[in-house]
């Protein structure tokens, strides 16, 4: 998946995904128990994505969950994952 451009209405909802995900970790007042919003079960399902929306596989290496594993959603490594923009001098 990281080598395919997401598209801007999935990252969003990707975003809204982990958004969710950051409030309950920090927050006395998370959402925990409550049901995701649709926007949180569509980056859900991106997140957990293992097919690509033309039905080809996504290999493991490529997965967001190989790196971002619960609890933390993080292996703590910096990588490059093809998010320069052309003004940066590194991944954004």
């Amino acid at each position: 998946m990281r080598t395919d451009p997401i598209p801007k209405a999935q990252l969003d909802e990707l975003a809204t995904f982990l958004e969710h995900l950051r409030r309950r970790a920090r927050s006395r007042w998370s959402r925990v128990g409550q049901p995701l919003t649709p926007a949180e079960q569509r980056g859900r399902k991106l997140f957990l994505a293992t097919q690509r929306p033309d039905g080809t596989p996504i290999p493991l290496t490529l997965r967001c969950q190989t790196c971002h594993r619960p609890p933390i959603f993080t292996d703590r490594l910096l990588r490059s994952v093809g998010t320069k923009a052309p003004a940066t001098r590194r991944d954004v």
